[in-house]
């Protein structure tokens, strides 16, 4: 199964990415920056959006929309 986590910059993210990897699920992690707290550890997947979802909800959910289509055909190996 593959997974995205849309803030990797919580505590709870990290939480999730650690048990999904666990799992076995490709997992990916998306955040302002490349190096969010979840996005560290090793096989994820991480992604970086431009948009911030509290000043532009709509903005960041057409980026996550266009990261899901784009992903559905693209699968990130470890």
């Amino acid at each position: 199964m593959r997974v995205l986590i849309t803030d990797g910059n919580e505590r709870s993210a990290l939480a999730a990415a650690r048990s999904l990897l666990r799992a076995r699920h490709t997992v990916h992690v998306v955040a302002a920056s490349r190096l969010s707290l979840a996005a560290c550890r090793a096989g994820l997947c991480r992604t970086v959006v431009g948009a911030d979802p509290l000043a532009d909800p709509a903005a960041y959910a057409a980026e996550l929309m266009l990261l899901a289509q784009r992903e559905r055909s693209i699968c990130c190996y470890r």
